[in-house]
């Protein structure tokens, strides 16, 4: 009797499987025909998102256009809604690339930025950076509040610098040290490039001391490294704090001799300015204008002493 009723109820499993296996097959099939796309697909499966080529003749059209009247673009910005590319990350960021290479369109690469379904990383910053380009960095600075902050739209290494240069161009170190903690946060803190503009940002601030912790703190240091140190002590009026670094560097450029020389024309010591112009091994038009423009201060300091010693002469 138990035999029979496992025998029935094999016998109906098997009926309810084949319905499941005919399912299979053709699922099978036609995931092997060929079926036209607009795009490739990822060799890896797993991959995610379809490639798109930039040969694509959408996005060829998109390169072409003209963004001084917006009706070319608009056209191209039709077709690629329309073709269900718009929401793809290489169509929608060169849309973007497109509209922020004119300062006058960059407003119109935000209202485009709001149609996106999943903005990241690089649409933020191709704005931002639009802004800057366009002298309104306080647009980018608010861009990113309310974009990138508040939509949890997460930075990468290319938002950070750009983030705290904007903040050092405005001169908000409060801002500027929030960023600072962001870059902590995110884990960004032995990037070259982070670190460069956080040792800038903090000079131009005046917050050389800070500039100094994030300077020691590097352990991979470059050209723009050690300038951005130096041009920062010579701004705050440390000279001497410069020349020891400068003494101290592994190589020099232009920019190197050149913010040491402004250091010593700034406090007067011409003779050592003299002594460095003289050692430069390239000058350009900026080591030359500095060094005349010094020389030229210290000819009208020189006659306003001899002009008072004068009448101190005549007093007698």
């Amino acid at each position: 009797m138990d035999n029979s009723k496992h025998t029935m109820a094999a016998g109906k499993i098997m009926k309810l499987s084949q319905p499941i296996e005919k399912f299979r097959e053709i699922h099978k099939n036609l995931s092997l025909r060929s079926l036209p796309k607009l795009w490739h697909d990822h060799e890896n499966e797993d991959a995610g998102e379809p490639i798109l080529r930039l040969n694509h003749h959408i996005l060829s059209k998109l390169e072409s256009c003209s963004t001084v009247t917006l009706r070319e673009f608009n056209q191209v910005h039709a077709q690629l809604i329309l073709s269900g590319l718009f929401q793809h990350s290489l169509a929608s960021g060169r849309v973007m690339k497109k509209l922020c290479s004119s300062p006058s369109t960059v407003f119109h690469a935000v209202n485009l930025f709001h149609g996106v379904d999943e903005p990241d990383s690089f649409l933020c910053n191709t704005i931002m950076r639009g802004f800057v380009n366009a002298n309104e960095p306080l647009r980018a600075l608010e861009f990113y509040r309310r974009e990138m902050i508040a939509k949890f739209i997460p930075a990468n290494h290319y938002t950070f610098p750009l983030l705290v240069k904007i903040c050092a161009e405005l001169g908000l170190v409060r801002e500027g040290e929030k960023a600072h903690t962001r870059v902590l946060k995110a884990g960004f803190e032995l990037d070259l490039y982070v670190r460069n503009a956080l040792i800038h940002m903090y000079a131009v601030c005046g917050r050389i001391r800070d500039a100094q912790m994030v300077f020691d703190l590097s352990w991979e240091s470059d050209m723009v490294t050690w300038n951005s140190m130096i041009d920062g002590y010579v701004k705050n009026g440390m000279v001497g704090h410069a020349r020891n670094l400068f003494d101290e560097m592994p190589e020099r450029d232009v920019f190197s001799w050149n913010s040491m020389i402004a250091g010593y024309v700034w406090i007067g010591d011409m003779v050592a300015a003299q002594e460095l112009f003289d050692r430069m091994p390239c000058r350009d038009i900026v080591s030359w204008n500095c060094l005349i423009d010094g020389f030229m201060e210290y000819l009208v300091s020189s006659l306003h002493s001899l002009q008072k010693l004068q009448r101190l002469f005549e007093t007698f």
